[in-house]
């Protein structure tokens, strides 16, 4: 834990290396040690070591294979369980893992399998607004921003600034930047679009990079309309051109 903390991955991949397989043999069964733990079965090892494990690889060589592994595990575990009360905990922890690797996923531009993830993951959370309004994310990269703005009135009463910033991306990816920079973000502590934050403007840029192979150019156009609009003090750096 403290070497991953400590992004030393290589130290920390040699370390978890010479354990023993985790679930072959007994090495680490309460089974092996009744002494200590009498009258208990199951695995010795947490999930939190199962999760660094998994996690490493993945920082190190870009391999997701344990982390698909480690989801296998959990979800056995749901099977083994049935109505154990524990299973909750389980679910939990499955939700944890498809969303770690969604991320990953998204990180790397796989949108194809980042929309079958979060379509699932919403199968098992339908009220997750947050998760809703990404899987409106995707549709976008995917060009689809009917399909987008459908998805995002689905959440229409949600967040109110969850929901402004889902109508002013939409406007964005429509290049209507006027109409983008009308919407309210959040009515509480007057931050808007319009108000041009450097972190909105950021995250715009973001989204023109995933959405545009040629995204310098309408980060320029974005830019322009910016110098018009954004009050003298505002640092044009963060358009990242």
């Amino acid at each position: 834990m403290a070497l991953t903390k400590l992004r030393r991955s290589d130290e920390a991949s040699r370390e978890l290396t010479a354990l023993h397989d985790f679930d072959d043999g007994a090495h680490y069964r309460y089974e092996s040690h009744p002494e200590i733990y009498p009258n208990r079965k199951g695995s010795l090892v947490p999930f939190a070591l199962r999760w660094l494990h998994a996690l490493i690889p993945t920082r190190i060589g870009n391999r997701l294979d344990r982390l698909y592994t480690l989801l296998d595990f959990v979800r056995g575990r749901i099977r083994e369980k049935g109505d154990d009360c524990s299973v909750e905990l389980c679910k939990k922890r499955e939700r944890f893992v498809m969303s770690c690797l969604l991320g990953f996923h998204l990180g790397h531009k796989e949108f194809g399998v980042s929309l079958e993830l979060i379509k699932e993951l919403i199968k098992r959370d339908p009220l997750d607004h947050v998760l809703v309004s990404k899987l409106g994310y995707v549709q976008m990269q995917f060009g689809d921003v009917e399909g987008a703005k459908a998805t995002f009135n689905r959440i229409e009463k949600s967040n109110e600034n969850l929901v402004g910033r889902n109508k002013a991306l939409v406007h964005v990816v429509a290049k209507d930047y006027a109409a983008a920079g009308s919407v309210r973000c959040d009515q509480g502590d007057g931050e808007c679009v319009g108000e041009s934050a450097d972190r909105v403007v950021v995250n715009l840029c973001s989204m023109y990079e995933l959405a545009y192979v040629n995204h310098t150019d309408a980060k320029r156009t974005l830019n322009t309309w910016i110098t018009r609009v954004a009050p003298d003090d505002f640092d044009s750096s963060c358009t990242r051109i």
